[in-house]
This record gives structure tokens, C-alpha cells and sequence, in this order.
């Protein structure tokens, strides 16, 4: 890898974990927007030419997405279909090889997942959009992504058993933070 290659993948792991540590969603599609553009330039590095203009469609769908968040209303139906068809038509138009269907699969299942207003639909899609990205970058060589995939997995699992599963309001940062707090308070 050369050093663009490592500092791209590097900022894509910063914006990834603080995407999945955000319990708004409309806070998880900003910095999913910053992880998108990343990836953009991550994988234009290592020449995977019809990942990179997926990701490019996704920052556009996750801006979208974001506003729609803020307003607190869910995104039409059209623009779901919209960026499905885009996500397919530019496997189709730029296909390299048969791997460009994992970042298909990650993308339309996170495209799906963004459209919903139920976060236990969104950080499933999201589990199978690390998912599949973890296998892709392992076999394009792209080991520091594959990396923050398996470690977004990972995060995304346990905010869905935080979040969605044990039902939690608190922000899981502030529940870590306040829980060291009264252990440090304790030991005086």
C-alpha cells in the first residue's frame, strides 16, 4: 500500500466511528456522508473504479437521507428506488469483475436500511453493509479498510444490542463515560 492509499483508509476510520457511535440518525448520515467521499478516494487508490462512483451515489443518497432525518420525516419512496437502480446500473456500467457485487450488496442493503425510520432496520443493514465490505477489501488488498470494517461491525453490533435490543435512551459514549466517572468517584 502506498501512503495514499493508508491515509485515506485512515480517515475513513475515524468518520466510521463516529458515525455508529451517534444515536440521531441524522447524525449517523453525516458522518456517514464524510465516509462515503473517503471511501471515494480510497478506492479510486486502488483502482476499483466501480466501488469509488458507488460511494459517490452514497454520499449523494446520504445527504439526502440526512436532510430528510432533520426534518424528521421519511424519505419518499422514489428516492429509495432511485438509488437502488443507480447502485445496479453503475455495477452494470463499470463492471470489473464479478467482486463488484459485494460493494452492490453493501450499498443497496445500507441504502434500505437508511431509508427506514427503525433503527433496528438501519444498524442491521449496516451489519451487512461491514459485512460485505470486510470480504471485498480483504481480497482487493485494501487491509486498514478491512480493518475498520470488522471494527464498524463490531461497534454496530453493540449499539444494536445497546440501542435496540436492551432498549436503551442514554448515548452509549455518555453511559461509558458516566459509568468511569462513578467508578474513579468510588475509589476516593
Amino acid at each position: 500500500m502506498d501512503t495514499a492509499q493508508i491515509i485515506f483508509q485512515l480517515l475513513t476510520a475515524i468518520v466510521t466511528v463516529l458515525a455508529i457511535l451517534q444515536k440521531e440518525k441524522w447524525k449517523m448520515m453525516f458522518y456517514y456522508t464524510l465516509n462515503n467521499l473517503a471511501c471515494v478516494a480510497v478506492y479510486f487508490a486502488f483502482n476499483r473504479t466501480t466501488t469509488a462512483i458507488i460511494c459517490i451515489i452514497a454520499a449523494v443518497r446520504t445527504i439526502i437521507f440526512m436532510f430528510y432525518s432533520l426534518k424528521k420525516i421519511k424519505p419518499n419512496y422514489v428516492w429509495l428506488v432511485i438509488f437502488e437502480l443507480a447502485f445496479v446500473a453503475t455495477t452494470i456500467i463499470t463492471w470489473q469483475d464479478a467482486l463488484d457485487l459485494l460493494p452492490l450488496v453493501a450499498m443497496a442493503s445500507a441504502c434500505y436500511g437508511s431509508w427506514q425510520d427503525n433503527h433496528f432496520v438501519l444498524r442491521i443493514s449496516y451489519i451487512i453493509n461491514s459485512s460485505a465490505y470486510a470480504v471485498y477489501q480483504l481480497i482487493i488488498g485494501a487491509y486498514i479498510s478491512m480493518a475498520i470494517s470488522i471494527i464498524n461491525l463490531v461497534c454496530t453490533i453493540i449499539c444494536f444490542v445497546y440501542y435496540c435490543l436492551l432498549k436503551k435512551e442514554k448515548p452509549i459514549l455518555q453511559a461509558i463515560f458516566k459509568n468511569k466517572k462513578n467508578q474513579n468517584i468510588d475509589k476516593i
